[in-house]
């Protein structure tokens, strides 16, 4: 899902990423932060600004935060949300 483009934040932090996975029930975002430690911690509430950027479109979704892991000097981020965006596609991308 190399397609979309995510910055996820609330009132004290900000990272910057790309949508891996997308469903139902939320999403997964790699981030190449470097810091020790998540940036969020579990449960806590964010936005995701999510571009699409092929289409150039973008929305703003609430979210919490449910898991974070380091893979390959980054951190991949899961989240959860009330509902799927509906302009996000689950195709696979071809530039895998």
């Amino acid at each position: 899902m190399r397609n979309y483009s995510v910055v996820c934040h609330n009132e004290r932090r900000m990272i910057s990423g790309e949508l891996l996975d997308a469903n139902s029930a939320g999403c997964d975002v790699i981030s190449r932060d470097r810091s020790l430690t998540p940036v969020f911690q579990l449960r806590s509430s964010v936005i995701l600004n999510i571009l699409d950027i092929k289409k150039r479109i973008f929305v703003n979704v609430i979210a919490r935060a449910i898991e974070a892991k380091r893979e390959n000097d980054c951190w991949v981020y899961s989240f959860s949300w009330s509902r799927k965006p509906a302009h996000l596609s689950l195709e696979p991308d071809s530039n895998y």
